[in-house]
Parts: C-alpha cells; structure tokens; sequence
C-alpha cells in the first residue's frame, strides 16, 4: 500500500503535515450501509445492543475502507511519471478551498465471536484500525510552492492541524433483553501501534511590503509515537512514504505500551411488530502514548530577510538534508519526548426501522461524528427486501459531507452456514472508484452456527 505524502520531517521521522493518496484505496469513517444490514453480525458494529438469532455468529476476516477529500479525487491530484504515482501540488492548489478536509481510514476485522441464548448475547472482537485525518487551508500548499511573493503584504495562517495514527482493538460486549428495550455495552482494550498528531496550530506569516522581510509568529507542536515508515523523493515536486499492513503488525511484543480504553453504548426498543427505533454512541475513549516518542514545537516571533519558500521544495537540486536543515532553521523546532493522549473519532447513529411487509423493510438514520472539536454529519434512507429465501438485497441514499450522489448498495448471501456480505454507501465510486471524492466499502464472510443447528432440528422435526 502506497501513501503519496507532503511533509515536514526530522531526522527521518514523520511529523507536522501530511497529504495522503491511498494510489489503491485502502485506506471519512461514517459507515452508514451497514447499520441497515441486520442480518450480518457486523450490524454489531454500529450498535452493541444489535444481536443476532440465537446460536453462535463467527465473523471472519472483513476489511472495511473509506476515503474522503474535499480538494478532489485520486485521479484529480494523481499525475504518472516514470511509472511513479506522483501528487500533482498544482492541480491541488486549483482545486483547494479556504478550507479543507483529508479522512482516510483502514480497519482489517480479524474475528467477530458473537453468541446469544434468549434474552442475553455476548461477543469479542478484534481489529486493525488506521486513520488519517487532516485539515488544511489553500494557502499551505501555495505558500511552498508558489512562494510567499503573492502574499507581500498580507497576513496568512497556513498551520495545518492532522492526525494520523493505528491501534489494535480488543472489544468484549454484552446486550441483554427487557420487554420490547434491549441495551448492549462494549468496552475496547486499546492498543497503539503509532500516531502523529499536532495540539498546538498556529502558524502565520507576514512578508513585509518594503523590505520583503518575511515575519512569522508560531505557537505549534506536534507529538508523535511513530512506526516505521520508509521515506521517498519520487521527483521535485512530491515526496513519498511507502509502507505495508504488515508494519502495523512491526512491534516488539503482543502489545506496546500505548495504552487506552473506548466504550461502545446502545439501544434498541422495539415500538410494535413492525417498528423499532435505535441509538448509540461510539469510540467514547483515548489511547495514551508513551512509546517511542517525539515531540516538536515551535513558539515565538521570527524574522528573517528575503526568503523565498518556494526555493524550499522546487531546487533544480533537490537536497534531503538540506530541506530539512532549512525547516529546522525557518521554525525553529525544539526537540522533546513528551507523553500525550489523543481521542478517538466519536459517533452516533440514531434510526428507525420498518418491517413493511414479509419481505421488504424501510429505514432511516442520522449519523453524526465528531473529532477534533469538529463535527460531520449525515441523514440517509434505505430499503431492503428479501429477493430470496438465502438472498437479501438493499439500496441506501445518503446526504452526507455537502455531497447529493450517494447512493449505497448492500447485498448479503447465505450459503448453508456461510454469509457473504458486501456494502458500499457509494455505487458510483465502485464503478469509478478512483474519480470520486468519497469512497468506502466492507466486505467480508461469517460462518451462522446457529443456523446451522436450527436446520438439522428442523430436520429431525
């Protein structure tokens, strides 16, 4: 898996900015497509107090991946050369607002153990989860590669603000039954593979109408508990990182030290035969790291005479050590190893469903998630019907992201004990998943024990 970055760097290690391209889409979260698909034990996900029929449910390997850029699509900021997939900055400054948002994330579901007897269920999970979150202004990528001279006089803020980070999940929950409410729990064991992020954002920048003097008053830092990464210089205007799902697995020990705790809350009232209505909350926990730490900052005033930023990434010779000896010098970055604690991406779903007729179901859901004191939200609407006795099939519309062309499809298969599901919440991004803005999808296979066992009584029956 390939990431296509920009950004600052210190002694090989990644810090400050990163603009991420997943070049195969692999690594925005807001999973709607599947909290309608009640069939599949991954509806657990989304809402603790969701449990199947009873019996064992054995959800093996899913992947579930989402991607979610308000500056454009792969294809829009991608250019080939020398066979290499480079970011095109200049197409990026073309199609950059004031302000903008990059949401990757990557979860690869090992197990998904779920057991339910009568009014009680219980069920452990484990996952890899990786996310990438960053938000940016035009003027950054501006600023570093057309200079500063189109800012001669003015006042800008360029400081990006970004978290990029991968954790193991543990999850143990438990849902029980009273009358027509069911309430579930999860509790996560958390497990920190790496992370960089910024706490601190403020950078801003005067060049000095006169005298070209350039002025730049900063109170920024950013932590980090990073995994290895392997850096690359693909060509004068883009720098690259390459690394593997197998670095994420790349630590000493089951476990490393960065430690945390999330909890998982629903529930689940069933109004009469036909109707049900549902909320939960998710991811309500913080991962503490104090592993392999690294922590730059920057704060105070600095001027300096004639610099042109420009110069910094586009030499005809462009220089590694150089580069970086520039930045270190601009920002003036003090070095510490400072533990930190970053929150994960909280959610809610609240929906309702209706049981139209035997075969076909009506539903409706909002979705709100909140990270770093920023929030997104979205409404979206779904049907599914029951075309045969092992298939069932749905279709989700989706306002979300101040986008209108989402349209979803799921699509669930049993085969004996064998389901097979799939879920998208934008079909056009599948046909063409490389021009779209907003990508996402999970797919995956259980084994039904308890279906299993319901058959052969039947037969004996």
């Amino acid at each position: 898996m390939k990431n296509y970055l920009l950004y600052w760097l210190r002694k090989g290690q990644l810090f400050v900015l990163s603009f991420c391209f997943c070049a195969t889409l692999l690594p925005a979260q807001q999973e709607l497509g599947t909290h309608f698909m009640r069939e599949v034990g991954q509806v657990n996900k989304t809402n603790p107090a969701f449990t199947g029929q009873n019996g064992f449910y054995l959800g093996l390997p899913s992947v579930y991946f989402s991607y979610w850029h308000t500056a454009g699509s792969v294809d829009d900021l991608i250019r080939k050369e020398g066979g290499k997939n480079i970011l095109d900055v200049s197409r990026l400054i073309r199609n950059a607002d004031d302000d903008n948002s990059l949401n990757m994330h990557f979860e690869l579901e090992s197990f998904n153990l779920q057991f339910a007897l009568g009014k009680f269920a219980i069920g452990v999970n484990h996952a890899v989860k990786s996310n990438i979150w960053l938000q940016y202004s035009e003027t950054l990528p501006k600023l570093f590669w057309e200079g500063n001279g189109q800012y001669v006089g003015q006042e800008i803020f360029f400081g990006p603000d970004q978290q990029s980070f991968a954790y193991n999940e543990w999850g143990l929950s438990a849902a029980y039954e009273l009358g027509p409410l069911r309430v579930g729990g999860r509790v996560k064991l958390l497990n920190g593979i790496g992370d960089v992020s910024t706490d601190r954002t403020l950078a801003r920048l005067q060049t000095d109408d006169d005298i070209y003097q350039l002025s730049l008053v900063t109170d920024y830092r950013v932590n980090s508990s990073t995994f290895s990464n392997k850096i690359l210089f693909d060509s004068l205007s883009g720098i690259g990182v390459e690394y593997g799902l197998d670095e994420l697995f790349n630590y000493d020990g089951l476990f490393s030290s960065n430690m945390g705790v999330a909890f998982d809350l629903g529930i689940q009232y069933q109004l009469n035969d036909r109707l049900e209505v549902a909320v939960s909350l998710l991811d309500i926990g913080r991962i503490n790291w104090d592993e392999k730490l690294n922590t730059l900052s920057s704060q105070g005033t600095f001027r300096y005479d004639g610099i042109e930023f420009s110069n910094i990434f586009q030499d005809e010779e462009l220089s590694f050590e150089g580069t970086l000896d520039t930045l270190e010098e601009i920002f003036s970055f003090e070095e510490s190893s400072d533990e930190y604690s970053t929150s994960l991406p909280a959610k809610l779903y609240a929906s309702a469903m209706y049981q139209l007729n035997d075969r076909l179901r009506l539903g409706a859901m909002y979705h709100m998630e909140k990270f770093r004191g920023r929030e997104r939200h979205a409404i979206a609407v779904s049907a599914d019907a029951q075309l045969l006795p092992q298939l069932r099939v749905g279709a989700m519309y989706a306002l979300r992201n101040d986008t209108y062309d989402n349209l979803g499809l799921n699509v669930n298969y049993l085969l004996g004990p064998v389901r097979l599901f799939a879920m998208t919440d934008n079909v056009l991004a599948v046909v063409r998943p490389f021009d779209s803005q907003n990508v996402n999808g999970r797919l995956g296979l259980a084994l039904e024990l308890g279906a299993l066992f319901q058959k052969e009584k039947t037969l004996e029956d």
